[in-house]
């Protein structure tokens, strides 16, 4: 028992420090260029004195400048900390515990959120999914 526990934790490890994998991990989404990809964002959804729920969404970036885009890679944790801040807000304030999110209001409160991180407008915001549990 402990020697498969032992080789299972060499074999991950082993995993993690190939240069194979290492690429796998960089592969883009999509072939667009203009696209950037950014982590799902999770937020809390409130309901009458207490918490009733998770909201994760799924959202990216398709930037066509390449200078903008390069400036919003470079801002990223700006840019997420900026997303977190507006799904929180939209979590605990617009959304009803047990309805459908509106998705249009989330939109466009990301959508400021991303013009205000990057100072100007130019990114255009694309959401994947929202799922509320």
């Amino acid at each position: 028992m402990m020697k498969r526990l032992c080789l299972m934790i060499c074999v991950a490890a082993l995993m993690g420090a190939s240069p194979a994998f290492a690429a796998s991990k960089q592969k883009k989404v999509t072939a667009d260029t203009n696209f950037l990809m950014l982590p799902p964002l999770t937020a809390s959804v409130g309901g009458p004195y207490r918490f009733s729920g998770i909201m994760n969404i799924e959202i990216g970036l398709v930037i066509k400048d390449e200078d903008l885009r390069e400036y919003a890679e470079q801002i990223a944790p700006r840019l997420r900390a900026a997303h977190n801040q507006a799904l929180t807000r939209f979590s605990m304030s617009y959304y009803r515990p047990g309805t459908v999110p509106d998705v249009e209001t989330l939109a466009r409160n990301l959508q400021r959120a991303t013009d205000e991180a990057l100072g100007k407008e130019g990114a255009e915001l694309l959401m994947g999914s929202v799922i509320v549990n």
